[in-house]
């Protein structure tokens, strides 16, 4: 039998900060993984790594999970993921005049929105994780006056990362949702296809969900093809799958098949 390798590889991640205190994401809407890969950043941007003394980085994600169990399930609890929290908690030793470093060791005494930025996260495999940071935590110095000072803080991700895959594909926070064509008008036992556009449009790994208000009358497929089943008119809802609350509708006419 085969083994598989479990070393971490974490040496072969990478972290940026942004010196500037800049936290605004849509910089890097459209950015290519390429560019970051290649330390190509933004315009406007002050990005310095993470790497001199770091020795350990720890990703968490702490979720907020909520449950219920009915009689419908027999009182099994079913479980959703309502939120979650994700931070890298990073250690090492402390270098005077590594520009990242002290970046952070001057944090120390700050507050609010002194404590944010923009990071870099970029995973083992070259997943890249780009958020507004908050640095919390953050230790200057400590231990006995002639030995290494240790290096720690934690940043915590404010809000949704915009990431990229390795595949190409991008996740962001979605603002807006478009249905194409404005309106389906089928015959009975005719198919039609409906596109969702995300904005922002580099918004490629969010699921659309569909519903349709009369499924007696259309129904709708996973990937978004309308079928007519009976006369009459519907409507159809398509929605985000990460906020639910991001919706568009279109009108669903259902007519009898030419004879």
């Amino acid at each position: 039998m085969a083994l598989t390798q479990r070393h971490s590889y974490g040496y072969n991640s990478k972290i940026y900060i942004d010196k500037s205190g800049n936290t605004d994401l849509e910089a890097y809407y459209g950015i290519s993984a390429a560019d970051i890969l290649a330390e190509k950043f933004p315009t406007g941007t002050d990005m310095a790594r993470l790497g001199k003394g770091i020795t350990e980085v720890t990703p968490a994600a702490a979720e907020t999970v909520d449950t219920e169990s009915d009689m419908l399930d027999a009182g099994f609890q079913k479980s959703n993921v309502s939120a979650k929290a994700v931070t890298y908690a990073v250690t090492g030793n402390t270098y005077i005049g590594d520009p990242a470093q002290d970046y952070i060791r001057d944090k120390f005494t700050k507050l609010s929105g002194e404590l944010e930025t923009t990071a870099i996260v970029i995973d083992p495999d070259s997943t890249i994780h780009i958020f507004k940071a908050v640095i919390t935590t953050p230790l200057a110095w400590s231990g006995a006056v002639n030995a290494t000072s240790p290096l720690s803080f934690t940043l915590t991700v404010d809000g949704m990362p915009y990431v990229i895959h390795t595949d190409g594909s991008v996740e962001c926070q979605v603002t807006g949702l478009t249905l194409s064509p404005e309106s389906v008008a089928v015959a009975i036992g005719a198919t039609q296809q409906v596109t969702a556009a995300l904005v922002p449009e580099y918004a490629s790994n969010n699921a659309i969900d569909w519903s349709i208000e009369d499924t007696t009358i259309a129904t709708i497929s996973d990937d978004g093809i309308v079928t007519g089943v009976a006369e009459g008119t519907t409507v159809l809802q398509g929605f985000v799958k990460s906020n639910s609350s991001i919706a568009a509708t279109l009108t669903i006419t259902v007519k009898a098949a030419a004879a």
